[in-house]
């Protein structure tokens, strides 16, 4: 498989609609670490709109959103030419794990489906067969070198002072 570079990494948009705003802004937060442009919509006609303007590598849906579910947003998403073929993957709280085995069966169906809460590398396992996503490498270790030198710090002043 071809990797790809931290540059090419800037350029993935990533599409999450989302009504709980603590939850989107964690995700925003999560997807930062991967250089992906993130776009948050709250409401599933503004999202149908901004997937057709802008059309994203990846859409993560939350089915409960307001005045059109997510199930009705993934079905127009999926009937529409241009939008069909962009990953997907529904989020749901109050979705059973029959309710996305039913909704799997349909010809409109997500890529994949995850229940609330999760954790990021939960998220990230569905997301990586869809989308490749890479850690921006640069940024983490300045970080773990920042990390270093603060241990190194406190380890000396512990034996010395």
């Amino acid at each position: 498989s071809v990797r790809r570079t931290a540059d090419s990494m800037s350029h993935k948009r990533i599409l999450v609609f989302e009504n709980d705003s603590d939850a989107a802004e964690l995700l925003k937060a999560q997807f930062a670490r991967y250089d992906a442009a993130v776009e948050i919509v709250d409401d599933g006609n503004a999202g149908l709109d901004r997937a057709r303007d802008e059309r994203p590598d990846l859409i993560l849906l939350c089915i409960e959103l307001k005045r059109m579910n997510g199930f009705s947003v993934c079905n127009k998403i999926k009937k529409t030419d241009d939008l069909k073929d962009i990953p997907l993957i529904i989020m749901s709280k109050d979705a059973t794990e029959e309710t996305f085995d039913q909704h799997k069966r349909l010809r409109t169906r997500a890529d994949d489906y995850i229940r609330k809460p999760f954790e990021f590398e939960e998220l990230m396992e569905k997301i990586q067969p869809q989308v490749e996503l890479e850690v921006i490498w640069g940024l983490v270790q300045i970080q773990q070198q920042e990390m270093a030198v603060v241990v190194v710090v406190v380890a000396v002043r512990f034996v010395y002072f």
